[in-house]
Order: structure tokens, then C-alpha cells, then sequence
């Protein structure tokens, strides 16, 4: 029996395992920092209630405070899609410019051909 060498197309990586955990902290992981924490618009402050015994954020929002993030998230949006479309609309008629003039430019060559063929036509019924 003989033995052979496999490659792998996937990287092999070890792992070290250990028992011990690593956390890290902040201030602001404090539980009752989290709960006063405030949302502020234009001067106005509104308390959010955050409940931080979840493994994720659950965040309740008043109907006055979820229209004024919809306001700003729509407004935000509305100025980056007129931004793009804008600067996209600007690119085509740059380029569709840039082919007008390149057209007109072949266009009047083609009229200068044109005006020399019938001279030479009129001059060729002459002889």
C-alpha cells in the first residue's frame, strides 16, 4: 500500500481553545446608562425606552418620534436620489453631446462628398 499527499483547495487553520472568555467593556454598557439614553432632534429631546434584558435591542418609539425618523430618513434619501440621478442624467447628455457633435462633424463631411460627387457629375455631362 502506498500512501499519497492530498492539497486541499480550502485553507486549513487551527483553532485555540481556551476557557477563558473576553469581554469588553465600556461605560456605556451600563444598563441604566442605556435606558436614559436620549434621542435629540432640532433641540427637542425624547426619551427612547431601550429593554436591555434581550440579546438584542428593542427600542420603542412614540408615533410623533417614528414620523420625524421617517421624515429624516426620507429626506435623507430624496437628496441622495436626486444627487445620483442628477450626476447619472449629467453623465448621458455629456456623452450624448460629445455624439451630436461628432455626428454633425460626419454630417457635414458627408454633405462636403456629397456637393463634390455632383460637381464632378455636372462637370462629366459637360464633357
Amino acid at each position: 500500500m502506498s500512501s499519497a499527499l492530498v492539497m486541499s483547495s480550502t485553507p486549513v487553520t487551527s483553532r485555540v481553545v481556551t476557557d477563558k472568555k473576553r469581554e469588553a467593556s465600556s461605560p456605556f454598557d451600563d444598563d441604566d446608562y442605556k435606558k436614559s439614553r436620549l434621542c435629540s432632534n432640532g433641540g427637542e429631546s425624547y426619551s427612547i425606552d431601550i429593554d436591555t434584558s434581550l440579546d438584542y435591542a428593542k427600542v420603542t418609539l412614540s408615533d410623533e418620534q417614528l414620523k420625524k425618523l421617517n421624515m429624516l430618513v426620507k429626506d435623507s434619501l430624496d437628496n441622495q436620489l436626486s444627487s445620483l440621478v442628477s450626476s447619472i442624467v449629467s453623465g448621458v447628455i455629456d456623452g450624448l453631446k460629445l455624439k451630436i457633435t461628432a455626428l454633425e462633424s460626419d454630417n457635414a463631411g458627408l454633405k462636403s462628398s456629397i456637393t463634390g460627387l455632383e460637381s464632378k457629375v455636372v462637370d462629366l455631362k459637360k464633357n
